[in-house]
């Protein structure tokens, strides 16, 4: 990051590795499931209840799988990575988790390897997690100066995002359960074009029918709530009290730097005017 011609760094910023603690879960739970499936498969389906498995029968039959554990395997693959989509909002979580489930069973039915090899590769795929939402959160930089606001994400990708002070119409602190704890949260800058601002939409439908025919009645309601992606905001910084009132302070001197700025251009357009006019 190249600083401008009199321009001074105040902050300089990563997010709290707590910030990303969703991502790391999700790794480490795949690598889990992996490491037990693969060495300690036995002692899981002891735990398991018989009727549990029992409900698992007519999934068994569909997939045409004879194994009570693959079929338990993928079951818990999946779920969770679905609640996580459907939290999220993002599906790519659950295609996820059926990319592995595809990767396994391609092992067993296309290369014919034995059971003990289905689960190797969600284990390395975890342990690759873990790593890649490492990299992923020490991408982030975060850069506050007397001026603007530089956000930067290097991973597979290279994303900025600059915001000058003076575009700055609000300043949202969101400071999340452990946020509290381990002191880190999220401020997010919003521009006057609404950036930094997201939308989430509830509805209710009902249907009814009769004869055939059907009647469907639905409402629904949008509230703007702020939200930004990662590198578009700051993420999870450390101090975040500290950090939002300094940089409100900063907009404050910049807004009010703009506005003198303002006044002394007209008052000098006004004594320019003047001048000829005496002239």
């Amino acid at each position: 990051m190249q600083l401008r011609q009199g321009e001074k760094l105040i902050f300089k910023l990563t997010p709290h590795p707590f910030s990303f603690l969703d991502l790391y879960l999700l790794a480490l739970y795949m690598a889990a499931l992996g490491y037990l499936f693969t060495f300690q498969r036995k002692l899981i389906l002891s735990y398991i209840p018989q009727q549990m498995l029992g409900l698992l029968a007519p999934l068994n039959r569909y997939l045409g799988v004879t194994s009570p554990a693959l079929v338990l395997w993928i079951v818990i693959t999946v779920l969770p990575f679905l609640v996580a989509a459907i939290l999220k909002i993002r599906w790519r979580w659950f295609f996820f988790a059926l990319a592995v489930v595809a990767i396994g069973l391609a092992v067993k039915y296309y290369f014919n390897y034995s059971e003990n090899f289905i689960y190797l590769p969600q284990l390395a795929i975890g342990i690759l997690g873990i790593i890649a939402v490492d990299l992923f959160r020490r991408g982030h930089k975060f850069y506050i100066t007397d001026q603007r606001i530089i956000t930067e994400l290097k991973f597979l990708s290279h994303h900025i995002r600059e915001v000058s002070l003076t575009r700055i119409s609000d300043l949202v602190l969101i400071k999340p359960f452990l946020g509290r704890i381990f002191n880190y949260g999220t401020i997010i800058p919003i521009t006057p074009s609404g950036f930094g601002l997201g939308e989430d939409f509830s509805a209710v439908a009902g249907t009814t029918g009769a004869k055939g025919a059907s009647v469907t009645v639905a409402g629904g309601r949008t509230v703007s709530v702020p939200r930004g992606r990662s590198s578009y905001v700051l993420f999870g910084v450390k101090n975040p009290d500290k950090i939002y009132n300094e940089l409100s302070l900063l907009t404050r001197r910049q807004e009010e730097t703009y506005y003198l700025k303002d006044i002394s251009e007209k008052i000098g357009h006004f004594l320019e005017k003047a001048e000829e006019k005496t002239e």
